[in-house]
C-alpha cells in the first residue's frame, strides 16, 4: 500500500476495517485465529495487515481455502498452502490474534 494510505487518518480506518471485514476468506481466517481486525491496524501493525490482505485477495488456493474454512479444525491453526501462515503465527505471537 501506499504511505498516503498508511497514513490516513482513523476515520478512513475505520472505513478500510469494513471492507476487510467484509472480505470473506481473508475476515473469516481472521475468525478463525480469533483474531481482532482492529487491533491489528494499530500504526505498527497496519501495513502488515494490508498486505496480508493483498496476499488473500491474489492468493490461487480459493476453492481449498473455502473448503478448510467451512471444516471444523480444532487446533489446526492455518492450512500449509495459505500465503498468510507468517502473518498469522505473527499476529499469535504479538497478541494481535
Amino acid at each position: 500500500m501506499s504511505d498516503s494510505l498508511i497514513d490516513r487518518p482513523p476515520r478512513a480506518w475505520f472505513r478500510a476495517l469494513r471492507r476487510i471485514a467484509s472480505y470473506r476468506p481473508f475476515g473469516a481466517m481472521a475468525d478463525r485465529q480469533q483474531a481482532d481486525i482492529a487491533a491489528l491496524c494499530r500504526p505498527e501493525t497496519r501495513e502488515a495487515l494490508f498486505r496480508a490482505v493483498r496476499n488473500c485477495v491474489a492468493c490461487r488456493h480459493r476453492a481449498p481455502c473455502r473448503l478448510w474454512l467451512e471444516e471444523e479444525r480444532p487446533g489446526e491453526a492455518y492450512p500449509a498452502f495459505c500465503p498468510n501462515g507468517a502473518y498469522w503465527e505473527a499476529a499469535r505471537v504479538f497478541g494481535a490474534g
